[in-house]
């Protein structure tokens, strides 16, 4: 069965329930359904990886909230990756109900392997598209605490120095 309801506004939501009659009398009303009046969120193409948050074992991404003016507001993220075994899309992050959480870190990832991740934005009426997101992570962190450059040589133009590898390579 279907039915129409005309003349609703957009940007707000609206509550639908539903019971049935025969002979004998009505039904218990059914769940309601409430729906937002306006399209699903934009695809978000800001999605990057976060550099100085990521490490040997683990991946850190973070992306721009949607600044477009919207029908309906953003609820929240959907971060999915793609498994390393069945080569399929996965959720790994359910913020569906935060929209200030805007970065997502992903531990248990194997050292030198990269993974392929994507985020959604959700309000109340789905998902918004995974067009142009995609970002792929390798699971290494930058080189940290270098020792102090020293002093070796030097003439009238030029001046030489060394320095040692850095004590952490970040495990790449």
């Amino acid at each position: 069965m279907t039915v129409a309801a005309d003349g609703l506004t957009a940007g707000l939501f609206y509550s639908f329930q539903f019971r049935s009659q025969n002979q004998v009398g009505y039904s218990e009303l059914s769940a309601i359904t409430r729906i937002g009046l306006g399209a699903e969120p934009p695809a978000i193409g800001s999605l990057v990886a976060n550099l100085t948050a990521c490490g040997p074992s683990f991946v850190a991404m973070t992306w721009d909230a949607i600044s477009a003016p919207l029908q309906l507001p953003v609820l929240g993220y959907f971060v999915q990756m793609i498994d390393p075994v069945t080569d399929e899309w996965e959720d790994v992050l359910d913020a569906s109900t935060d929209p200030d959480v805007l970065s997502h870190t992903q531990y248990g990832a194997m050292t030198g392997e990269s993974y392929t991740f994507r985020v959604f934005a959700v309000n109340f009426n789905g998902r918004s598209t995974a067009v142009g997101n995609n970002v792929e992570i390798l699971t290494c962190g930058l080189p940290l605490h270098f020792a102090q450059p020293t002093y070796v040589t030097s003439s009238r133009t030029s001046i030489s120095i060394e320095w040692a590898p850095p004590f952490d390579d970040g495990g790449c």
